[in-house]
């Protein structure tokens, strides 16, 4: 029973708020982390109220901050924008994630482990931040 819990808590993401109650400063920290990247890489451009139509203020999504406490026990922050006002306009294929599905990477590596390939494994802090906006989708 015990396992069961701990497995709850490290893979299960939480709002930022239940995440200050359960863990205090340690998440602030975290958040304020993850704000820097934002800011450092120009995630955001503040744009003039006074420039935006109604409808265009109306549609902008908001921003939801999530925590998870990873197995190691890092917390770890994450914030990403609700896509909840984007399904009335936008297709479900242009706002979903590009990432691999389980069962494609697990394919890959039986494949690699038959074809007997070296792998190597690496990870890109905010990969996804790295990518420029096609200037025709203005979010």
């Amino acid at each position: 029973m015990i396992f069961y819990k701990m497995v709850a808590i490290c893979f299960t993401q939480m709002t930022a708020k239940k995440g200050i109650l359960m863990y205090g400063e340690r998440e602030v920290a975290e958040m304020l982390r993850e704000y820097k990247q934002l800011n450092d890489l120009n995630v955001f451009v503040p744009e003039n109220p006074e420039n935006l139509m109604h409808k265009q203020k109306r549609d902008a999504p908001h921003a939801i901050n999530l925590i998870k406490e990873k197995q190691c026990g890092r917390i770890k922050g994450r914030t990403c924008a609700d896509g909840s006002k984007q399904r009335s306009y936008i297709p479900k294929e242009e706002t979903s994630s590009p990432a691999i599905v389980l069962e494609a990477f697990f394919a890959s590596l039986l494949i690699y482990v038959f074809e007997d390939r070296s792998v190597q494994m690496f990870n890109i802090p905010g990969a996804y931040l790295h990518v420029d906006l096609p200037k025709d989708k203005n979010m």
